[in-house]
């Protein structure tokens, strides 16, 4: 029996006629298979329908028939999962059929194959395809590539041609004709379908792409690349993504080999090519500098990427990457560099409600329409976001366009405004915007003293425990500026929790009892100092202060409806216990899970469901450990997952 074939996500078995596809199994008829078995044995060749008639069917030679035609359409629906934009099956012009195994991927192309059948799939009879992508992702690549394989193609470089009749007569003289450059009479002189590749027609104006448009046509194929949809009618546009994780770190690796045998010292490269923005440009001109480079010297240097990614010698708009920025920012609009410029403050990403909230435009422009523009220039990419639409930029983008912000000090502050009107919400693109922020104006005397301590507070309680030096310092910087006593009290008592972290108990109770002390006089800032203060005392075995301070947080938090601190407080209270050996805690640890649903606070009720479970499984009541195990919405991190398989094993034992 013979190896199952796969198509993509499709599998087929000949020998049985079976085809196994995600939506539904469905079978090959007899000569179904027999034409699939042909094909097969004739990968990547073009066979002819004379060919098939004679070996397939057992016609005698001479004999036509539309039955090739009919039968490779029934296939194509049991192979191809978009049976209109062939992958595998596809049909040569002219010429017959030819079955691709595997997506195509020449020399040189990394991660590229998938991309070459699209495009291959969508060209035509008559088809203009335009590629469409950022600068540097390769799309002048992957258009070389799609020409190799053509039958009969030519490749018209147009990057400093602006008008139609220019274009027209490289076009013809591309192809060898001595006719008018028109694109009647280039059409009406070529002999058998050929494909021309237009690259890079974004500098070219609607009108003169409007001159080029009727190249498109029988027998003549057209493949443009542009950073924007050229908008020619019955135009086809390909996004060109940038590479895979995978594909970037085999290209990485593959450029690095050729700059400097041996460069490899075994450093993880995912967090380099994120830097490099999977962007081929970016990757293969970062590779290159391993020959003068290490790759830790690689890494330190890439806040000086634009000088740093460059191929002296060569071409500059495809061999630095600044330049081949600067091309693309040289085609926008004035208002559109304006608003990328601005829109540099973004890290982390941004939908348009906050564009609109950071951006000024002149004259009124509409910064919805400037954002949707920038991303059909394929300078803003849109990434998945909850809810709604998410743009962000790339990296090396955003260090070009910054550089080029006139006036950064008003763009920032509205910024940071965002951000602090977000400080409630839990929207996925608070963190990395509240962190810039905090990063870059925590030494800028012009923001407010109480917006930067309420935008450090909010950033220290999101990454609590990651980062307690980075913390530390960010805290000390906030609380050296004047600040009223309720929120002085809320750093003071996060700069005690980082002191806890890091094993400095003194220095925790210090920062902790004059958060108590100025804190006084707002319930729910007190009552939270006095929270951390009893995790303090638990860890130093002062349970008496600690079970003292939990239940004067817990009253406090209950009288100011603070119910989030009021679960903590309650966890506190039974954990001290514990400490005693209590056993009796389980109603605590109740009330902390009431008090955290109220709060609607998925880790302080996870933390409370899981510690009431292992209450539960210390007194063996087995069947209660194991559904509020069961039942935590979450985890918080550094929560331990091996508690739930203990209580697993001891109800086995039971």
């Amino acid at each position: 029996m013979g190896e199952p074939l796969t198509f993509g996500p499709i599998r087929v078995d000949l020998d049985t006629h079976t085809v196994l596809r995600p939506d539904a199994t469905v079978r090959l008829t007899s000569i179904e298979a027999r034409l699939l078995a042909w094909l097969v044995a004739n990968p990547s060749r073009t066979v002819g329908a004379p060919e098939l008639l004679r070996e397939v069917w057992g016609y005698r030679p001479g004999i036509a028939s539309r039955t090739v035609k009919t039968t490779v359409h029934r296939l194509r629906e049991k192979l191809e999962m978009n049976p209109a934009e062939p992958i595998y099956l596809r049909t040569v012009f002219g010429a017959g059929y030819r079955l691709e195994r595997a997506p195509p991927e020449g020399p040189g192309l990394v991660g590229r194959g998938d991309d070459v059948a699209r495009v291959e799939a969508a060209l035509g009879r008559g088809a203009w395809v335009t590629l469409v992508g950022p600068a540097g992702v390769g799309k002048t690549t992957l258009a070389r590539a799609v020409a190799q394989r053509a039958n009969a193609a030519v490749f018209v470089p147009l990057a400093h041609v602006t008008r139609a009749s220019d274009a027209l007569d490289a076009v013809r003289a591309a192809l060898g004709l001595d006719v008018a450059p028109t694109p009647t009479a280039i059409r009406a002189a070529i002999e058998r379908p050929s494909l021309v590749v237009l690259d890079n027609l974004e500098q070219l104006d609607a009108g003169a792409l409007a001159g080029l448009a009727d190249l498109a046509g029988p027998p003549l194929e057209v493949l443009a690349t542009s950073r924007r949809p050229t908008g020619v009618p019955a135009e086809r546009t390909i996004a060109v993504d940038v590479l895979g994780p995978t594909s970037a770190e085999r290209l990485f690796r593959m450029r690095a080999d050729a700059a400097r045998p041996g460069w490899d010292d075994g450093r993880p490269l995912s967090a380099l090519l994120l830097a490099l923005d999977h962007l081929p440009l970016a990757i293969e001109l970062a590779a290159g500098r391993l020959t003068v480079l290490g790759l830790e010297a690689l890494e330190s240097r890439l806040h000086e990427r634009l000088d740093l990614l460059r191929r002296p010698g060569a071409d500059p708009r495809v061999s630095v990457l600044e330049e081949a920025i600067r091309w693309s920012w040289q085609l926008l609009q004035p208002d559109a560099r304006v608003a990328l410029a601005q829109l540099c403050v973004f890290e982390g990403g941004f939908d348009v409600g906050a564009a609109e909230a950071v951006v000024r435009l002149p004259g009124g422009t509409a910064v919805i329409d400037v954002v949707e523009g920038l991303h059909r220039d394929s300078l803003l990419l849109r990434t998945p976001g909850s809810p709604g639409v998410r743009f962000d930029l790339y990296e090396s983008v955003r260090v070009f366009a910054a550089a080029r912000l006139a006036d950064p000090g008003p763009v920032r502050m509205r910024h940071a405004q965002w951000v602090a009107a977000q400080l409630e919400s839990r929207s996925d693109l608070l963190l990395g915007n509240l962190r810039a922020v905090v990063t870059r104006e925590s030494s800028n005397p012009s923001l407010p003293p109480e917006l930067h301590a309420r935008l450090v507070g909010a950033l220290e309680r999101r990454v609590r425990g990651d980062e307690p030096r980075a913390s530390a310092a960010r805290l000390e910087a906030a609380l050296a500026r004047p600040l009223p006593d309720a929120l002085r009290a809320e750093l003071l008592t996060l700069r005690g929790d980082v002191h806890r972290q890091l094993m400095e108990m003194d220095d925790a109770m210090r920062c902790l009892d004059e958060a108590v002390r100025i804190g006084a006089g707002d319930a729910s800032v007190c009552a939270n100092a006095l929270v951390d203060r009893a995790l303090t005392q638990t860890s130093r075995g002062a349970i008496d202060a600690a079970l003292a301070d939990a239940e004067a947080a817990g009253a406090l938090a209950r009288g100011a409806g603070a119910w989030r601190t009021l679960a903590r407080a309650h966890i506190q209270r039974a954990g001290a216990l514990r400490h005693r050996g209590r056993t009796d805690t389980g109603p605590l640890y109740e009330a902390a899970a009431q008090a955290a649903r109220a709060a609607n606070d998925d880790e302080i009720l996870a933390l409370a469901l899981c510690n009431h479970g292992g209450v539960e499984a210390e007194n063996l009541r087995l069947d209660r450990a194991v559904p509020r195990r069961a039942a935590r919405p979450g985890r918080r991190p550094g929560m331990p997952t091996s508690s739930s398989a203990w209580i697993a094993r001891k109800a086995r034992c039971a």
